[in-house]
């Protein structure tokens, strides 16, 4: 399992010496939100705009409050394969940290910064 988006928008992130260590990267998910990503990994690289890609997202900055600058989602944390995740029609998110995610009223999650682990093109 995983995310289907498009990519819309890819913003540099860390730059030192005309090399660029990490991107920002912003997707279009298939109900229309858009969720921005950190790159780690520099796929960014690599990835055109307006391409639709599988990505597999994580995060382990979360809040069971809304703060500004954060993305909030509406679904359900549970285990898939060993693996505590939050997902919902259009979304998935693996937890790499999870404490205080039961006092999350309504099922309503808090991301603070959401990781790029994977990412591959679909046909």
């Amino acid at each position: 399992m995983g995310t289907k988006a498009e990519l819309i928008k890819i913003e540099k992130g860390a730059v030192y010496q005309d090399s660029i260590w990490d991107y920002w990267l912003f997707f279009r998910l298939l109900d229309k939100s858009v969720v921005k990503v950190f790159d780690n990994n520099c796929f960014g690289d690599k990835l055109e705009l307006n391409q639709t890609y599988h990505i597999k997202l994580s995060s382990c900055h979360f809040y069971t409050e809304q703060e500004d600058s954060k993305v909030q989602f509406t679904g359900i944390v549970a285990i898939f394969d060993n693996v505590k995740k939050f997902y919902n029609e259009f979304i998935q998110i693996c937890l790499t940290d999870y404490q205080g995610l039961e006092d999350a009223e309504q099922n309503r999650y808090t991301f603070g910064r959401i990781d790029l682990d994977t990412v591959d093109e679909l046909l």
